[in-house]
């Protein structure tokens, strides 16, 4: 059962407010009705956090909170069009099993203010993570990988999905350790050496 209300008070005209029960219901056949909050809450964007993709504005901070919000089965992490720059390498979470970090294409882009990795995975044992539809644009740093899974403290990382991310201007596209059952469908590699 589901403990939101779906409650909303919405300002009228005049100073006055008025309470207002709001609920959402997919259209298909066998849908059932649900609350406003609850179905918010399937999806975290990054902009929920402060992240704001205007290519200036340094996003490190907000992409990391929603990162750590992660709940630790089936979270999607959305970062909507716009150029995200990154000031040191995101980390995800681990065992973060179901969970998918997934943007709008192309039009999704993170980018290094300098010499770092976008992601790392300073754990062991990733399992079920997916990263989608994304560009990680780099500035061909010697030796930085636009993914990093390979620090000393990672020893496995496994089931790993990366479908359609953009791998751009790297020296390095992914530096892994003892990876297991990870697939990259559809990844482009643009002026990256490795």
């Amino acid at each position: 059962a589901d403990s939101d209300t779906g409650t909303l008070l919405y300002a009228l005209p005049g100073g006055n407010s008025r309470h207002v029960h709001a609920a959402f219901k997919h259209s298909a056949a066998g849908a059932v009705t649900r609350s406003i909050p609850s179905k918010i809450r399937e999806v975290v964007s990054v902009k929920d956090f402060g992240a704001v993709g205007d290519g200036v504005n340094d996003d490190t901070t907000a992409i990391q909170a929603a990162l750590n919000a992660m709940p630790a089965k089936g979270c999607r992490i959305y970062i909507p069009t716009g150029v995200y720059m990154i000031s040191s390498a995101l980390s995800v979470p681990g065992d973060h099993e179901r969970g998918i970090i997934f943007g709008d294409g192309d039009s999704s882009q993170l980018k290094p203010t300098g010499a770092n990795s976008i992601f790392s995975y300073p754990s062991n044992g990733y399992g079920g993570f997916t990263l989608e539809r994304m560009r990680l644009t780099g500035s061909n740093s010697a030796g930085v990988a636009a993914i990093d899974c390979s620090p000393t403290t990672v020893t496995n990382v496994f089931t790993g999905h990366f479908r359609y991310v953009e791998i751009e201007n790297w020296k390095v596209g992914w530096k892994l350790k003892n990876a297991q059952l990870c697939v990259w469908e559809d990844c482009n590699y643009d002026n990256t050496q490795t």
